[in-house]
């Protein structure tokens, strides 16, 4: 939280017209090996007090984050990347790996937020279609802006799957 804080500060907190460098994505982490189920029934009194200090203070975090970035449009025009400012990034990216090989585009529109949403598969084995529409729908970018707000952008992105 803190890295997605530091990018939000560097790319929104200045207003001088500085080159802006998008970092690189952070390394996924590594999942905990669990074994058995746990629910939350499971859990004992200091585990759930815990767990929801824990989303307190996510909460917070991202209620700071989102205090430090420049307004939204209230336009709901979709702009292409060539008409903005600055154009949206990508944070965070991942697709899973599939079997297939070949090349996957997809067009979608990042909203103000930085998510994907609208996301429309333009070509990729049929098969493997939910899987690729399910991946975009997790990935982060740095929302586009056009004078100083953050606007709706559309990109298209082409992925080349190779045989490994």
């Amino acid at each position: 939280m803190h890295i997605a804080l530091f990018v939000f500060l560097v790319v929104f907190g200045s207003t001088s017209h500085a080159k802006i460098t998008t970092p690189t994505p952070p390394t996924q982490p590594t999942l905990p090996i669990v074994s058995g189920s746990v629910t939350v029934a499971s859990l004992g009194p200091e585990q759930k007090d815990a767990l929801k200090s824990e989303l307190l203070k996510l909460k917070q975090e991202r209620t700071e984050a989102r205090a430090l970035l420049p307004p939204a449009s209230r336009l709901d025009r979709i702009y292409q990347q060539s008409e903005v400012d600055y154009k949206a990034s990508p944070i965070r990216r991942s697709l899973a790996s599939l079997p297939a090989s070949g090349t996957i585009s997809v067009r979608f529109v990042v909203d103000p937020e930085g998510r994907p949403e609208e996301i429309e598969i333009l070509s990729s084995p049929t098969s493997q279609e939910a899987i690729v529409n399910k991946a975009v729908s997790t990935w982060l970018f740095v929302p586009a802006r056009k004078s100083g707000k953050r606007v709706r952008v559309s990109t298209t992105v082409s992925i080349r799957m190779g045989e490994n």
